[in-house]
């Protein structure tokens, strides 16, 4: 499984701006409000498990994967 983000590793950009708040981690990251606030909660519930991906649902991909 991937990790989203390597949020918790030394020196990474989320550990150096988590003290400047969730707006400013959205817009580091390029995403909205809510999608930090949900990987906070998963870090915080779940530690790093939190922060794998899980299944996505939808429609399945045409083409096979190519190893």
């Amino acid at each position: 499984m991937k990790i989203r983000f390597s949020l918790l590793t030394t020196g990474s950009p989320f550990r150096e701006a988590y003290s400047q708040g969730i707006r400013q981690l959205a817009a580091f990251f390029a995403v909205r409000y809510a999608t930090v606030h949900e990987w906070l909660r998963a870090w915080q519930g779940q530690g790093l498990a939190g922060l794998l991906e899980g299944k996505r649902t939808g429609r399945p991909p045409k083409l096979p994967a190519v190893a």
